[in-house]
């Protein structure tokens, strides 16, 4: 019963943390709308960002710990994978595609062509 209850905990520790990310990125989202919107973006924040913490403060100590750990962990990982993503995964396909289309012809005119041929291949 306590390993359920503990994996009970770490699925609702991850969850409001996926919550939370998506209320902060509901931000950019409605970045075109947010004077209209403000409303609707503070109170998303407010609510899970408060049932977050509302669950953690009820809980005892060790499931507590748990709840921190599975929250705090789950944004971690979000944040080191939108570092890869961003950092290092992104601009490999950005060189990898730009390279490709010069290599095919496409954009020999762009790339210094021969004799400034314009015509597509």
């Amino acid at each position: 019963m306590n390993a359920l209850l503990t994996l009970l905990v770490v699925v609702a520790g991850i969850y409001l943390s996926l919550r939370c990310i998506a209320a902060g990125y509901r931000i950019l989202d409605l970045g075109y709308a947010l004077r209209r919107e403000s409303t609707r973006v503070v109170r998303a924040l407010l609510f899970w960002f408060g049932l977050a913490l509302g669950v953690g403060w009820v809980l005892p100590g060790h499931l507590q710990a748990v709840f921190v750990l599975s929250l705090l962990g789950y944004a971690g990982l979000h944040g080191v994978l939108m570092l890869l993503l961003t950092r290092v995964l992104l601009p490999l396909s950005w060189r990898r595609n730009r390279a490709s289309a010069f290599d095919d012809g496409r954009y020999a005119h762009a790339a210094g062509g021969a004799d400034g041929d314009q015509s597509s291949p």
